[in-house]
């Protein structure tokens, strides 16, 4: 029977000594128990070989497949290269029109998360400055290593600042709200949460007591400021009493 006649046969050359530690998709587990040195048996019995992604394991098998001339594929692996720039016998294949660019999302939703939140949070005190709510993206995480990679993962860090008025948790599910429109969109996943908090204490009231203290203590002050210049001739006169101690007020 041609191969092409019949069903596929799913093999698995697994490092351990049950063959139920086989994903559902195999149809054949061939037990070893060998642990890493599975690798090269894999090496040794592929026509060929698609390195993805992975970590030393495959880059043992991506070894061994090169010394036993075997050809390999990779798809967001391992780059290598080889003394006095010899060739590397391995191909690199990309598919970006299968997947979702992290990187064009994110940039697409901090530029519309910040509008969004200056719209949700517009209120102004002129006591602070700046007298608004602030939403900055501030941070960019390092996602892939080559620049012919579509990445899969965008991580972005804002700056928040609210008014004492505002709530965070308000800020963050109103993100949350916008995040949720983005995965409709494009199909991506994307998680908003709040990485570190430092509430606001409540605001103190203009007719509370202690805003009366403060603002009579201010009138004090600047009394005292507005009598002691009137008392003396210019600047001469203060540095004089800074030196020598005396005061013409008590």
């Amino acid at each position: 029977m041609k191969a092409d006649e019949g069903p596929l046969v799913d093999e698995a050359v697994l490092p351990g000594d049950d063959a139920r530690h086989a994903n559902a998709y195999v149809s054949l587990a061939i037990v070893t128990n060998m642990g890493h040195a599975r690798n090269v048996i894999l090496a040794h019995t592929a026509a060929a070989l698609i390195a993805v992604e992975g970590e030393y394991g495959t880059l043992s098998e991506i070894a061994f497949a090169m010394k036993c001339g075997i050809p390999i594929v990779g798809l967001n692996t391992w780059k290598l290269t080889a003394p006095n720039n010899r060739p590397i016998p391995m191909t690199h294949a990309s598919t970006p029109e299968k997947g979702i660019n992290a990187l064009l999302v994110g940039s697409e939703l901090l530029v519309f998360l910040s509008e969004q939140l200056r719209g949700r949070f517009p209120s102004r005190n002129p006591l602070f400055d700046p007298e608004r709510s602030t939403f900055e993206p501030t941070k960019r995480l390092a996602n892939v290593e080559n620049v012919n990679t579509i990445p899969g993962e965008d991580v972005t860090f804002f700056d928040v600042r609210l008014l004492p008025e505002y709530d965070i948790q308000e800020c963050v599910e109103a993100a949350q709200e916008v995040a949720r429109i983005f995965e409709q969109r494009t199909g991506a996943v994307i998680t908003v949460e709040a990485v570190r908090v430092d509430p606001a204490g409540q605001a103190s009231r203009a007719d509370g007591e202690g805003a009366k203290a403060l603002s009579k203590a201010v009138r004090r002050v600047l009394a005292h400021i507005v009598a002691e210049t009137a008392q003396h001739a210019g600047h001469a006169d203060i540095i004089r009493e800074s030196i020598d101690g005396h005061k013409t007020m008590g």
